[in-house]
């Protein structure tokens, strides 16, 4: 199968096509990360991504053996609308109780799968029902994975003395404020609480849908190319391309960094490691070095902007 001459970078576009087509939800997303650069469809997210695969999986097993006529199949890629309304009510409706415990991704998609698929789309209301506490978790393994590693890194108490960052908000200049507003918060849970009438409610932590926006948070961290990849990886997305001249070039820069930086890796490594700063003051680290050490990660993607700059590319991680 071809697609077009420019490759569209539409999710819903491959989606359309996919079901046309009747291919299952795993090559849709193959599509969706390879060819429009986008995070695989995710099934905790119940904002959009949940309402599509219950019905990639609905039109596979009603049209999926190809013997039905296609004047008589039913256009579930055009009903995405009238599915996401009752999926969101049904949301709305149990959302204050707490039915069960927290299932991983994994789980969840398997017990999608399992879920009644049907045209009226009732399997599904009972499916968000029955694992309505489920939903709180999205995205939490990829924003712990940040959270970890700001807390160990920057918000760590060298040896009695203060880090210079103990709270997001002295990373401003360092960080966009879009992400600063992203790390903020609890990162177990997307949902938030209405204090006035102490209730959960729908209004769910927007989470950046740009793969470019989560390369740049990783930069303005001090990430290189592995722990980025290991974030991309926990977001749905493809690692670092190395076919993308953009890229390319920036992983040959993050390689370079890492030579010209070996102190850097080696204080990343310790502290990742066993948790806490006190392994470098054990080892005879200074506070002046820990806190050097936190100034030139956070330098590190003014660094890849000027190798860009250098090299006449535009660098798509800053707005400047």
């Amino acid at each position: 199968m071809s697609f077009y001459e420019k490759l569209p970078k539409k999710r819903t576009t491959y989606i359309g096509i996919g079901m046309a087509f009747c291919r299952s939800l795993d090559v849709i997303n193959g599509w969706i990360t390879e060819f429009a650069n986008k995070k695989r469809l995710y099934v905790k997210d119940l904002t959009e991504d949940l309402v599509w695969i219950y019905l990639i999986q609905l039109n596979n097993q009603q049209y999926g053996d190809g013997q039905t006529d296609d004047s008589q199949r039913i256009n579930y890629f055009k009903r995405y609308e009238e599915c996401q309304t009752m999926a969101f009510a049904a949301y709305n409706e149990v959302w204050e109780e707490v039915v069960s415990a927290s299932l991983t991704t994994a789980e969840v998609d398997v017990r999608l799968d399992k879920a009644e698929h049907d045209e009226d789309f009732k399997g599904l209301t009972r499916f968000i029902s029955s694992n309505i506490d489920s939903f709180k978790t999205a995205y939490a393994r990829p924003r712990k994975y940040l959270a970890d590693y700001i807390s160990a890194l920057f918000k760590a108490d060298f040896s009695g003395e203060s880090s210079s960052f103990t709270n997001l908000n002295r990373m401003r200049g360092f960080l966009d404020d879009s992400m600063v507003n992203y790390l903020s918060g609890d990162h177990n849970t997307i949902n938030t609480y209405d204090w006035k009438n102490r209730k959960k409610t729908l209004n769910i932590k927007y989470i950046p849908k740009s793969r470019r926006f989560h390369i740049s948070i990783c930069l303005a961290l001090g990430m290189t190319t592995d722990e980025i990849n290991r974030y991309l990886d926990l977001m749905g997305y493809v690692p670092l391309r190395e076919d993308d001249r953009e890229e390319n070039l920036l992983i040959r820069l993050l390689e370079e960094w890492e030579k010209a930086h070996p102190l850097q890796r080696a204080f990343k490594d310790r502290i990742l490691t066993s948790g806490d700063t006190q392994a470098l003051a054990d080892s005879g680290s200074s506070f002046t070095e820990y806190t050097a050490f936190q100034e030139e990660l956070l330098f590190l993607r003014e660094e890849m902007y000027n190798g860009f700059k250098e090299q006449g590319v535009s660098f798509p991680y800053m707005n400047k």
